[in-house]
């Protein structure tokens, strides 16, 4: 089977967004504890804020009838700069190449757009993601402000 990716349908695929969402905070924060809180129906306004925006970056990755993969991304005020809010692959699926083949396919989306590097912010406990993005080429660009989140930025020059 051939992976591919098609934009978010929210009246359609609303829970498999909150299920990636979940994997991706669990593996963020270590447990579930205020995730309700955060991605409850006021994510659903934020998400589709987010398609709205960008509809190419806010996609799932299907494998035949099964999604494997979400991404959501977005412009933000540095227009050089292309934003990953979210890449998150099914555990099942993880370790297969599906992250790479959706972190391409946002470089792709930005360098079409005309940006030159795309950012991400991690959890430093997530040590998973932070070993994919030094595999990668991401560059840890420092604690992001009033957040203990971590920054990384990659060139879109360098693709894999």
């Amino acid at each position: 089977m051939v992976p591919y990716f098609k934009p978010i349908n929210l009246n359609r695929n609303f829970g498999i967004c909150q299920q990636m969402r979940a994997i991706s905070y669990q593996a963020s924060y270590g447990s579930l504890d205020g995730f309700e809180r955060d991605y409850g129906d006021s994510y659903r306004v934020r998400l589709q804020q987010k398609i709205d925006n960008l509809p190419q970056g806010c996609c799932h990755l299907w494998l035949g009838d099964k999604v494997v993969g979400q991404t959501e991304a977005k412009w933000i005020a540095d227009s050089t700069v292309g934003y990953i809010n979210l890449l998150v692959v099914s555990p099942d699926y993880q370790r297969q190449g599906f992250g790479s083949l959706m972190v391409d396919y946002l470089a792709d989306v930005f360098i079409a757009a005309g940006k030159t590097s795309m950012q991400l912010s991690v959890s430093p406990t997530n040590r998973q993601a932070l070993a994919f993005y030094a595999a990668n080429g991401w560059q840890d660009a420092g604690q992001r402000p009033n957040s203990s989140m971590r920054l990384y930025t990659r060139s879109l020059s360098k693709r894999r």
